[in-house]
């Protein structure tokens, strides 16, 4: 192998690590940064019936419940700070008795209307923009009439944004130090031979 061949050789062979180390992540399903154990699970409960969410299909599918005797309530998990900036994208499900009632995800306190549920099963993808560090919640609720409604939730997965300004980890710090350190004995080695 020739010098001129190892030293492209090399330069191929960084590039490609840090472009793989500095692309754009994503995350499939309720796992690693998303993994349902960091949501906050809270459910409306009052005499006329109490709401629900059940995680323990996570990390494929997370189920919504909202009472049935009740006029209002809601059931809704909550990530307190996006680990990243990107787009959130999941499929859901809707169905049930009663109408009325609307899947919603909630951002830093906004609301979006994702799916509206009136007696007929309502099912699609939902796509929402979200930043590091803002608050990101899904919500089934309904605000009158009766009838108990289920959501499912499916498919959960985050693209981080390509220009993202979220602060590399300690992980992300290390691996790119560490690039650089086997770079530069690569380098050495090859002027060695």
């Amino acid at each position: 192998m020739t010098i001129q061949s190892k030293g492209s050789l090399l330069v191929r062979l960084v590039a490609t690590f840090l472009g793989l180390l500095w692309c754009s992540y994503s995350w499939a399903g309720f796992t690693g940064s998303y993994d349902i154990s960091n949501w906050t699970v809270s459910a409306s409960s009052f005499g006329c019936g109490t709401s629900s969410v059940d995680t323990s299909g996570a990390p494929g599918t997370v189920t919504f419940t909202v009472a049935n005797g009740c006029a209002s309530s809601f059931a809704r998990i909550t990530l307190p700070s996006m680990p990243s900036s990107g787009t959130v994208t999941f499929n859901y499900s809707i169905s049930g008795a009663g109408s009325g009632h609307i899947g919603q995800t909630i951002v830093n306190g906004t609301s979006t209307t994702f799916a509206t549920f009136n007696g007929a099963t309502v099912a699609g993808t939902a796509t929402v923009n979200a930043t590091s560090g803002q608050s990101f919640a899904i919500d089934l609720s309904k605000f009158s009439g009766f009838g108990s409604t289920t959501m499912t939730i499916t498919n959960f997965s985050v693209a981080a944004a390509t220009n993202s300004t979220s602060v590399p980890t300690l992980t992300e710090m290390g691996l790119f130090i560490l690039s650089i350190i086997l770079v530069f004995f690569t380098a050495r080695r090859l002027r060695e031979r």
